[in-house]
């Protein structure tokens, strides 16, 4: 009898982690990028996810996600070849990885229907060069597709990652660059 309850227990602790095991192709990064009043952006599928969420404990969230900088798509492939090659230098460095260290905010049960703020301590890898920061972050879960998804947005800086600013005749690309990050998965 001890044995199947100790199963039973088991059982039903698993079943409250939530483990996303289908990224959805809906799954984006968009840049956001400017030279003077020269504005454009970017997209590339999220590549790899690894996420655990409890609907339960939303503060034990982690995830792990990589894009391929070769896939980034802005429209203008003269544009998106010099990215690939002089600024993400994709054969040296072919994925960007942001991986959560903490989350923070409110620890209630997310329920189905309802849009919940956090703030993601993370950890990104951009071109061999690794910063933390702080990504405030929306997560919605659709309870009867099983659908989870987060989103939020931060600027990054390409000289910290030592990343080059292109140049067109006389406009260069500022420094700031925004990310937005849409990651949808169904829960299984």
């Amino acid at each position: 009898m001890k044995k199947v309850l100790l199963t039973l227990a088991l059982l039903t602790g698993f079943s409250l982690a939530q483990t996303a095991q289908r990224l959805e192709p809906t799954s984006v990064v968009t840049y956001f990028a400017s030279a003077g009043n020269d504005k454009w952006s970017g997209k590339a599928p999220v590549e790899t996810l690894e996420w655990r969420f409890d609907l339960k404990r939303p503060l034990e969230t982690q995830f792990r996600a990589t894009v391929r900088p070769a896939k980034f798509d802005s429209g203008n492939g003269i544009r998106d070849d010099n990215a690939r090659n002089n600024v993400f230098k994709v054969a040296r460095f072919p994925t960007v990885t942001i991986q959560s260290t903490g989350i923070a905010g409110d620890k209630r049960t997310l329920v189905s229907g309802e849009t919940r703020k956090f703030r993601a301590q993370a950890r990104l890898e951009l071109g061999g060069i690794t910063k933390d920061l702080e990504i405030p972050l929306e997560i919605y879960f659709d309870g009867v597709t099983r659908r989870l998804t987060a989103s939020g947005s931060f600027e990054i800086s390409l000289g910290f990652h030592k990343l080059e600013r292109p140049e067109f005749i006389w406009l260069k690309t500022d420094d700031a660059v925004r990310l937005e990050v849409k990651l949808e998965m169904t829960l299984q």
